[in-house]
């Protein structure tokens, strides 16, 4: 239901690649992992950068997703390919930083973090800092 309400709002709206987006997590929910990669590959061919948007908007649905305490794929079936990478990334982070750290940013971008990449080899670094207020003792968190 949710697939054909946004492929007929896309109609409706074509410049809107949220509904894209959108359309790309159901179908990641449901398991049909080589219909979302066709459109991942619709999404990410939109403009140059389009991955990148891609990428900071599925990281935020994981996070959100689980954060709610509901999951983003079955559970018996884990995606494979370049579509899902930013997702399972997610899915890893939260699950280490979760029982140590209590999410205080989320409405952000995972592109805080790039900012850092200078400094720090890790884009989710110094992001895990900033996002996350952590139980780690101040002598012993990052210095992004």
């Amino acid at each position: 239901m949710v697939i054909a309400e946004a492929q007929e709002l896309l109609k409706l709206s074509p410049d809107k690649p949220v509904l894209q987006y959108y359309s790309f997590c159901a179908l990641t929910a449901l398991g049909e992992y080589e219909q979302a990669t066709a459109l991942f590959r619709v999404i990410v061919g939109r403009t140059p950068t389009s991955r990148g948007e891609f990428r900071d908007w599925s990281m935020k649905y994981v996070f959100d997703t689980l954060e709610a305490r509901r999951s983003w794929r079955p559970a018996d079936r884990t995606p494979v390919g370049a579509a899902f990478l930013p997702m399972l990334e997610a899915d890893e982070t939260y699950r280490e930083l979760s029982p140590k750290a209590k999410r205080v940013i989320t409405d952000g971008s995972p592109r805080i973090g790039r900012r850092m990449e200078r400094s720090w080899p890790s884009a989710w670094g110094c992001m895990a800092t900033m996002v996350w207020r952590s139980s780690i003792p101040p002598q012993r968190k990052l210095n992004c």
